[in-house]
């Protein structure tokens, strides 16, 4: 019977001693786990920025390029500049197109620019209207805040009375929401 309890009392002992290496040994691991993620956001983060640093640089190339017509033929139709359904809200998508166009003004301080803001013609005429005028106010006061001189710029909204396409039944209707810029 001694020999018995003296086994039992072995076991549990033995149990016990190895909860706490088995503790251990899960905290290790949650450790690890921690340091893994916390590895695996740095590298993201750094790719992160290595990709934003490729994407401006490619606007940039890009900009220099598309931006170039409007100062050749005086007029260049952007659908790059979208807006928030129904508002003047530009995206945050929208942002590489503006700052590309800060980046062309910037290296032509004497062209003076028209923006002209176009909706779809579909919905009431008069609310497509004023809602063009915001547009092409926005898209003035983001060039604005970008660093292009306000004196240089002025907007005008159409609304949907100069569409691109006149077919509505060509699918092609989207094209009429546009942002303009006329070289004056």
């Amino acid at each position: 019977m001694k020999t018995l309890f003296s086994l039992t009392a072995l076991v549990i002992l033995l149990h016990f001693a190895a909860t706490p290496a088995q503790a251990q040994l899960g905290l290790l691991w949650r450790v690890e786990d921690k340091l893994a993620d916390k590895a695996s956001q740095k590298i993201a983060d750094r790719l992160s920025k290595k990709a934003e640093a490729a994407v401006q640089r490619k606007t940039n190339e890009v900009s220099t390029e598309y931006y170039s017509t409007l100062l050749a033929d005086g007029k260049i139709v952007c659908h790059g500049i979208q807006f928030e359904p129904g508002t003047a809200t530009i995206t945050e998508a929208s942002q590489p197109v503006v700052r590309a166009l800060v980046n062309t003004l910037a290296a032509n301080p004497d062209v003076k620019v028209r923006i002209e803001a176009h909706t779809l013609r579909e919905g009431n005429a008069a609310t497509n209207l004023a809602l063009s005028q915001r547009r092409a106010d926005a898209v003035r006061a983001a060039l604005v805040r970008g660093g292009v001189e306000a004196a240089r710029l002025t907007t005008k909204g159409y609304g949907g009375t100069k569409p691109l396409d006149v077919d509505s039944s060509s699918g092609l209707d989207s094209l009429n929401q546009r942002t303009e810029f006329v070289k004056l």
